[in-house]
Protein backbone atom coordinates (compact mmCIF):
# COMPACT_ATOMS: atom_id res chain seq x y z
CA UNK A 1 0.00 0.00 0.00
CA UNK A 2 2.91 2.32 0.42
CA UNK A 3 3.27 2.51 -3.01
CA UNK A 4 -0.18 3.78 -3.74
CA UNK A 5 0.03 6.42 -0.84
CA UNK A 6 3.14 7.65 -2.21
CA UNK A 7 1.36 7.96 -5.75
CA UNK A 8 -1.41 9.41 -4.31
CA UNK A 9 0.61 12.33 -2.10
CA UNK A 10 1.88 13.42 -5.40
CA UNK A 11 -1.00 13.53 -7.30
CA UNK A 12 -2.31 15.66 -4.61
CA UNK A 13 0.59 17.88 -4.30
CA UNK A 14 0.35 18.30 -8.40
CA UNK A 15 -2.17 21.48 -7.98
CA UNK A 16 -0.43 23.01 -5.42
CA UNK A 17 2.78 22.29 -7.27
CA UNK A 18 1.24 24.06 -10.37
CA UNK A 19 0.16 27.24 -7.98
CA UNK A 20 3.14 27.88 -7.19
CA UNK A 21 4.58 27.95 -10.39
CA UNK A 22 2.02 29.85 -12.08
CA UNK A 23 2.77 32.27 -9.15
CA UNK A 24 6.36 32.76 -10.17
CA UNK A 25 5.91 33.27 -13.43
CA UNK A 26 3.41 36.19 -12.95
CA UNK A 27 6.42 37.09 -10.14
CA UNK A 28 8.74 37.17 -12.61
CA UNK A 29 7.08 39.06 -15.34
CA UNK A 30 5.80 41.93 -12.93
CA UNK A 31 9.95 42.31 -11.90
CA UNK A 32 10.99 41.57 -16.05
CA UNK A 33 8.75 44.90 -16.93
CA UNK A 34 9.51 46.48 -13.74
CA UNK A 35 11.88 50.00 -15.45
CA UNK A 36 9.47 50.06 -18.07
CA UNK A 37 6.20 50.54 -15.81
CA UNK A 38 7.96 52.63 -14.05
CA UNK A 39 8.98 55.03 -16.81
CA UNK A 40 5.60 55.02 -17.95
CA UNK A 41 4.33 56.05 -14.57
CA UNK A 42 6.57 59.10 -14.45
CA UNK A 43 5.42 59.85 -18.23
CA UNK A 44 1.91 59.81 -16.59
CA UNK A 45 2.67 61.66 -13.63
CA UNK A 46 4.35 64.26 -16.11
CA UNK A 47 1.45 64.77 -18.27
CA UNK A 48 -0.67 64.67 -14.38
CA UNK A 49 1.83 67.83 -13.18
CA UNK A 50 0.75 69.94 -16.59
CA UNK A 51 -2.85 69.04 -15.84
CA UNK A 52 -2.76 70.20 -12.16
CA UNK A 53 -0.25 73.43 -12.97
CA UNK A 54 -3.08 74.24 -15.79
CA UNK A 55 -6.17 73.52 -13.07
CA UNK A 56 -4.54 75.81 -10.00
CA UNK A 57 -4.29 78.60 -13.02
CA UNK A 58 -7.95 78.07 -14.11
CA UNK A 59 -8.91 77.91 -9.61
CA UNK A 60 -6.63 81.45 -9.61
CA UNK A 61 -8.39 83.22 -12.22
CA UNK A 62 -11.78 82.24 -11.47
CA UNK A 63 -13.50 85.74 -9.62
CA UNK A 64 -16.12 84.42 -7.34
CA UNK A 65 -16.20 80.34 -5.74
CA UNK A 66 -19.47 78.20 -4.47
CA UNK A 67 -18.86 76.97 -1.73
CA UNK A 68 -19.41 73.36 -2.75
CA UNK A 69 -16.81 74.85 -5.63
CA UNK A 70 -14.89 75.99 -2.90
CA UNK A 71 -15.07 72.78 -1.15
CA UNK A 72 -14.88 70.36 -4.09
CA UNK A 73 -11.55 72.55 -5.36
CA UNK A 74 -9.94 71.83 -1.66
CA UNK A 75 -10.71 68.10 -1.51
CA UNK A 76 -9.22 67.44 -5.52
CA UNK A 77 -6.15 69.52 -4.31
CA UNK A 78 -5.69 67.19 -1.03
CA UNK A 79 -5.98 64.50 -2.83
CA UNK A 80 -3.71 65.44 -5.86
CA UNK A 81 -1.34 66.36 -3.27
CA UNK A 82 -1.64 62.91 -1.45
CA UNK A 83 -1.29 61.41 -4.93
CA UNK A 84 2.22 62.74 -5.35
CA UNK A 85 3.16 62.15 -2.29
CA UNK A 86 2.41 58.51 -3.22
CA UNK A 87 4.02 58.38 -6.31
CA UNK A 88 7.33 59.88 -4.60
CA UNK A 89 7.54 57.50 -1.73
CA UNK A 90 7.21 54.53 -4.66
CA UNK A 91 9.83 56.15 -7.04
CA UNK A 92 12.11 56.55 -3.92
CA UNK A 93 11.42 52.55 -3.00
CA UNK A 94 12.44 51.62 -6.64
CA UNK A 95 14.66 54.36 -7.64
CA UNK A 96 17.91 51.92 -8.03
CA UNK A 97 14.46 50.19 -11.07
CA UNK A 98 14.14 53.65 -12.76
CA UNK A 99 16.46 53.58 -16.39
CA UNK A 100 18.28 57.38 -14.61
CA UNK A 101 18.37 56.79 -10.81
CA UNK A 102 19.24 59.33 -8.65
CA UNK A 103 22.41 57.45 -6.84
CA UNK A 104 24.28 54.64 -8.56
CA UNK A 105 23.08 51.27 -6.58
CA UNK A 106 24.81 47.86 -5.77
CA UNK A 107 23.07 44.68 -7.23
CA UNK A 108 22.01 44.24 -3.67
CA UNK A 109 19.84 47.53 -4.01
CA UNK A 110 18.57 46.57 -7.28
CA UNK A 111 17.61 43.24 -5.93
CA UNK A 112 15.59 44.71 -3.26
CA UNK A 113 14.07 47.05 -5.16
CA UNK A 114 12.47 44.66 -7.71
CA UNK A 115 11.67 42.84 -4.17
CA UNK A 116 10.05 45.75 -3.11
CA UNK A 117 8.30 46.70 -6.82
CA UNK A 118 6.64 43.00 -6.83
CA UNK A 119 5.07 43.91 -3.43
CA UNK A 120 4.12 47.67 -4.89
CA UNK A 121 2.30 46.33 -7.23
CA UNK A 122 -1.44 46.80 -6.04
CA UNK A 123 -0.20 49.95 -4.79
CA UNK A 124 0.37 50.96 -8.23
CA UNK A 125 -2.95 50.17 -9.38
CA UNK A 126 -4.32 52.24 -6.95
CA UNK A 127 -2.04 54.83 -7.80
CA UNK A 128 -2.57 55.08 -11.34
CA UNK A 129 -6.28 54.66 -10.65
CA UNK A 130 -5.89 57.47 -8.21
CA UNK A 131 -4.26 60.03 -10.96
CA UNK A 132 -7.17 58.99 -13.76
CA UNK A 133 -9.84 60.03 -11.34
CA UNK A 134 -7.99 63.33 -10.47
CA UNK A 135 -6.97 63.60 -13.75
CA UNK A 136 -10.54 63.41 -14.74
CA UNK A 137 -12.43 65.91 -11.93
CA UNK A 138 -9.55 68.12 -13.16
CA UNK A 139 -10.55 68.24 -16.72
CA UNK A 140 -14.46 68.33 -15.31
CA UNK A 141 -13.69 71.78 -12.62
CA UNK A 142 -11.83 73.02 -15.60
CA UNK A 143 -14.74 72.40 -17.94
CA UNK A 144 -17.23 73.45 -15.66
CA UNK A 145 -15.31 77.20 -14.82
CA UNK A 146 -14.76 77.61 -18.56
CA UNK A 147 -18.27 77.35 -18.99
CA UNK A 148 -19.47 79.57 -16.30
CA UNK A 149 -17.03 82.05 -17.79
CA UNK A 150 -18.75 81.79 -21.38
CA UNK A 151 -21.81 82.58 -19.48
CA UNK A 152 -20.70 85.70 -17.65
CA UNK A 153 -19.44 86.63 -20.65
CA UNK A 154 -22.42 86.07 -23.09
CA UNK A 155 -24.96 87.86 -20.44
CA UNK A 156 -22.43 90.68 -20.13
CA UNK A 157 -22.84 90.74 -23.94
CA UNK A 158 -26.09 90.54 -24.23
CA UNK A 159 -26.62 93.45 -21.48
CA UNK A 160 -24.13 95.92 -23.48
CA UNK A 161 -25.11 95.41 -27.15
CA UNK A 162 -28.31 97.30 -28.18
CA UNK A 163 -30.81 95.84 -30.83
CA UNK A 164 -29.27 97.65 -33.13
CA UNK A 165 -25.47 96.12 -32.34
CA UNK A 166 -27.01 93.02 -32.37
CA UNK A 167 -28.81 93.36 -36.06
CA UNK A 168 -25.46 94.56 -37.49
CA UNK A 169 -23.55 91.85 -35.91
CA UNK A 170 -25.77 88.96 -37.43
CA UNK A 171 -26.13 91.27 -40.90
CA UNK A 172 -22.12 91.52 -41.15
CA UNK A 173 -21.01 88.15 -40.13
CA UNK A 174 -24.20 85.61 -40.15
CA UNK A 175 -24.72 84.61 -36.86
CA UNK A 176 -25.84 86.09 -33.39
CA UNK A 177 -23.50 87.67 -31.13
CA UNK A 178 -23.76 84.85 -29.07
CA UNK A 179 -22.32 82.21 -31.68
CA UNK A 180 -20.01 84.86 -32.61
CA UNK A 181 -18.64 85.27 -29.55
CA UNK A 182 -18.49 81.07 -29.31
CA UNK A 183 -16.49 80.83 -32.48
CA UNK A 184 -14.12 83.73 -30.75
CA UNK A 185 -13.87 81.86 -28.25
CA UNK A 186 -12.79 78.68 -29.52
CA UNK A 187 -10.40 80.05 -31.70
CA UNK A 188 -8.07 80.73 -28.70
Amino acid sequence: MEPFSAAAAAVALCPIVIGIAQELRVAYKKITYARQELEELVNEMDIFSDLYTEFLRVCSTRKRHRRSVSSAKRKLVSWTKHAIEDFRMLAHKVDALSRDPVYKHSIIDISLAKVKWYFSTKHLVFLRATLSITRQSMVGFTNICAIELLDEQLAHLKSILTVQQRDDILRDYGMTPEQYTQVLQSSR
